[in-house]
């Protein structure tokens, strides 16, 4: 909670980075205000490579007034780069996990990245199509 109140306030909440709950350290790479910082990308790209420990962090029960953290995290991280190339490692991540709610809210925001319209396929996005395609025949 500490970490939505300083960024609220409009300070980054750059110790919290380096506290020893993953949950806290991905809440507080989140903030907007530390969208510039290096080791906060790093540590939503470390929350995003595990969605589904993501949505078991306090008992699935999140701190914010609406939505899944997961999604809020996705959001981070396209605020932070910029191509499908530079998120194809956490997107995969998310296409494969399990089943849900919050998964599917994730993907519907990873899908305008993935797939901007009147663009040529990148390899990168040749195969998340494909996880996407095998995960759909499972």
């Amino acid at each position: 909670m500490l970490a939505l109140v300083l960024d609220g306030w409009g300070i980054p909440p750059w110790q919290l980075l380096s506290d020893p709950d993953p949950a806290v350290r991905a809440y507080a790479a989140a903030a907007p205000t530390l969208d510039a910082d290096t080791d906060a990308l790093s540590e939503i790209r470390a929350a995003l490579r595990d969605p589904d420990a993501v949505n078991q962090w306090f008992g699935g029960h999140h701190l914010q007034d609406e939505g899944w953290f997961l999604n809020t995290a996705v959001e981070a991280l396209l605020r932070r780069t910029t191509t499908f190339d530079d998120i194809e490692e956490e997107a995969t991540a998310i296409a494969t996990a399990a089943h849900g709610y919050a998964r599917e809210c994730s993907l519907t925001t990873l899908w305008p990245r993935a797939f901007p319209p009147d663009t040529a396929s990148s390899p990168a996005q040749q195969r998340f199509e494909q996880v996407l395609d095998n995960r759909q025949r499972q």
